[in-house]
Parts: structure tokens; sequence; C-alpha cells
């Protein structure tokens, strides 16, 4: 399919892309637009996505992307990408360049996303993980919830299952674990990876731990809402822990992080 180029440019902030039968359902196109490539992807019927074609974490590849309840999975580590705000839902990281797709005349045309305007932010006090940590909490375009509310929170680790504490005022400004926005609440909803083996998952940790003559003992696989793995470890850390992350990384297709348990 041949692209009309004329309508790339800034000034105008709209390309046409083509014919809304030339595209069908499923069927990805990449144009180059605003300076970079960008994956227009027809879902359904009237249903498209139109994002940047390169991770903003490491630059991976999303063509072929699964989508699932308004959601982009990179295929490189698993992250989660919000398809309307292009928010990371899994970790904290730089949004996903989200465009536009708008049908005129049965025409597809590309455009530039409006900004979105200014949200008011709270914060709660809640615990999180297996191990019962607590965290501060930034709260965005949601409702503050209530004491005992079960709420999906973004931490350094990835996406978790917090429970609201009680209220309390901050004079300050306060430095926040994570977040909690409208858009990771999904994940309350949405089934994640409930395959993953966590028995099989043990095993490759502990035969790896064993290469690097470490005395480290895997006490739990904590799988977290956004499919990140946690592996809670008892003994002393070791540096070959991160090459370890890695390779555990790409092993099971999800992001990995250690855990050593306090004692």
């Amino acid at each position: 399919m041949k692209t009309n180029l004329a309508g790339d440019s800034l000034s105008m902030k709209r390309m046409r892309i083509g014919h809304v039968y030339e595209i069908g359902i499923g069927e990805e196109r990449v144009v180059n637009y605003a300076g970079q490539p960008v994956i227009i992807k027809r879902i359904e019927g009237n249903e498209w996505f139109a994002y940047g074609k390169l991770c903003p974490h490491m630059g991976a590849d999303l063509s072929g992307a699964q989508h699932m309840d308004g959601l982009i999975r990179c295929p490189g580590h698993g992250l989660l990408f919000d398809s309307k705000s292009g928010e990371c839902l899994s970790k904290e990281c730089k949004p996903l360049s989200i465009f536009s797709v708008t049908i005129d005349r049965s025409e597809v045309f590309l455009s530039l996303k409006p900004s979105e305007p200014d949200i008011i932010t709270t914060f709660v006090l809640a615990r999180y993980g297996t191990d019962g940590r607590i965290g501060l909490f930034e709260i965005k375009d949601l409702p503050t919830p209530g004491y005992g509310k079960t709420i999906a929170v973004r931490t350094p680790r990835g996406v978790e299952r917090a429970e609201v504490l009680p209220n309390k005022t901050f004079c300050d400004a306060p430095k926040a674990t994570g977040v909690a926005s409208l858009s990771i609440q999904k994940y309350l909803i949405t089934a994640s990876d409930a395959h993953l083996n966590h028995s099989q998952i043990s095993q490759y940790i502990e035969t790896e731990i064993r290469k690097f003559d470490s005395d480290l003992i895997v006490l739990e696989v904590e799988t977290l809402l956004c499919g990140n793995l946690v592996i809670h470890l008892l003994g002393e850390g070791k540096r070959e822990l991160g090459a370890l992350a890695t390779r555990a990384t790409a092993e099971f297709g999800r992001e990995v992080t250690f855990q050593i348990a306090e004692t």
C-alpha cells in the first residue's frame, strides 16, 4: 500500500494512511511519523491502536505485540503499556508514544495525540508484598481509596496488590514508593501469568546459584500482578545475582528481581 507522505508534517499534524478496507483486522502497518517509526494496528471493526515501534524500556521491537483489555505487552520483557496514555504499568519507565487514529470518509489518518490536562494527586499508605512491607503511594486520576480497600500499585518491583492503611496527613511533599492510577487498576481484573510454574522457576534459580558457590536459599517465588517475578532469598547477597536476574528474565520472559530476606 502506498502512503500519502504529503501529510507527514508536524505543521499539518495529520498523515493519511489509506482506506479502511485496505487494512485487515489484526494487521499492522509501520510508517515514519513525528520523527519515529509508528505501528498502526486495527484490532477490531473500528478499534485502532497507534504507538511507537520501539519499547521505551530497552528499545525492543513492538511488532506483533499482544493486546488485551486496552493494554499493549512488549514481547521483549513483558512490560505492559496503557494504549490510551502510554503509561508503563509494569514498572517505572518512560511512557510509550501514543498517537491518534481517526477515520474520515472511510480513510485512515494518523495524528499527534492531544496533551492531557494536569491531574491533581493525593497520597495513601498501603501494605504490599508477601513480606508485608509498607509504602506511600501517589494516587492519580481515581478517587482516593478508603482504609482496607485493595488496590493495584506500581512499585520498583512491578505492579502489586496492596491494602490501604489508615489515612495520614503530610505537611511537606512526601517521597512516594510508587503510584496507583486508573490504568493500573486493570490488573485487579486481568489474570496475569497463572501458568507460571513456581517449582520450575525455583529449581532453575537454585541450579544457577550453585554455579557461583553460594549458600543462598530460595525461600519463595512471588508473581506480581503484572507477571514480574520476585525471588525471595535467604543468605548473603552476591554480585552475580545481577547477571542471574538478566538471564532469568530472558529465560522466563518476565522481569526478575531478587529480594534478600532480613535476618
